[in-house]
């Protein structure tokens, strides 16, 4: 499945008293012997019982530190039931989609991250591809777009979330200052996801845009949304040893975004403009 850095996902609502639910993963390291499984899938069972509930991931779905990464890879590294194979690439793999399985949500998208590619450079393998296949989602990039097109009660509009798994310093700083810098490239967005931090921040912030009105066209403010997501690396059983702490993030609670969307309407000419209203819990 080749990558995309587009994903249109299509989403018919009932009315415009119902809700749009949207939960953006990153970092979960399933088959890392350090991913809080249980945790992940404690909060997965609350949100799939969310209506028009979907999810994202961006970004190191996978640990996928195997034995020809002399850097970071020792045997406590990987899980017990996948620890003694030979093919360790595609045991990993196979171990990863059976968890992300288990889950039950349905995942619109599933991209890369620096462990996927770290792994495809050293293995030739695109597990980002085979994994979202599995899960029936699209396969993303580095970074990209997930564009939502809402139909609802003869009303149609858009809702788009920009994505970037993030980097260690990004252009000129890591964090949230690197990622706001590379966001800004991008127009159109309503929210910007980002992770590789490991901390979860949700930062609002305002963009003008010309608009047409009943009144003709103004210059308004629209609020926008950067959001960095959590990490499911179990901090407690780590010793202080992960490299979230050295890089001085604080130990934090593992609770992937959840984006609530309704829609309301607007005065303009015709009458037939619907504007998302959008709650972020991170």
């Amino acid at each position: 499945m080749p990558s995309t850095r587009l994903t249109v996902v299509p989403v018919k609502l009932s009315s415009l008293t119902e809700t749009l639910h949207i939960s953006c993963f990153s970092d979960l390291h399933v088959d890392s012997s350090l991913c809080d499984y249980d945790r992940l899938r404690r909060i997965a069972a609350e949100r799939a019982q969310l209506p028009h509930h979907h999810a994202i991931a961006i970004g190191d779905v996978c640990d996928l530190v195997l034995p020809g990464d002399l850097k970071r890879f020792k045997p406590s590294v990987r899980p017990a039931a996948v620890a003694t194979r030979d093919d360790f690439l595609r045991a990993s793999i196979d171990f990863a989609i059976e968890r992300l399985k288990a889950l039950g949500l349905k995942w619109d998208l599933i991209s890369r991250g620096n462990h996927e590619d770290e792994a495809e450079k050293r293995h030739g393998v695109d597990a980002t591809s085979i994994i979202a296949h599995e899960l029936g989602a699209s396969c993303g990039g580095y970074s990209g777009l997930v564009h939502y097109q809402i139909e609802v009660s003869g009303y149609k509009c858009a809702f788009t979330i920009a994505y970037h798994h993030g980097a260690w310093g990004g252009k000129y700083a890591k964090g949230y200052i690197g990622a706001r810098e590379w966001f800004d490239h991008l127009w159109g967005w309503d929210v910007a996801v980002y992770g590789h931090n490991h901390a979860s921040r949700l930062d609002v912030e305002l963009r003008q845009e010309l608009t047409w009105t009943r009144r003709g066209m103004e210059i308004r403010d629209r609020r926008v949304f950067i959001v960095n997501c959590a990490s499911f690396v179990d901090y407690a059983n780590a010793n202080g040893t992960h490299y979230m702490e050295r890089r001085g993030y604080p130990r934090q609670p593992s609770a992937p975004p959840l984006i609530s969307i309704r829609f309301i309407r607007r005065g303009t000419p015709d009458g037939r403009r619907l504007e998302p209203d959008i709650r972020i819990q991170v």
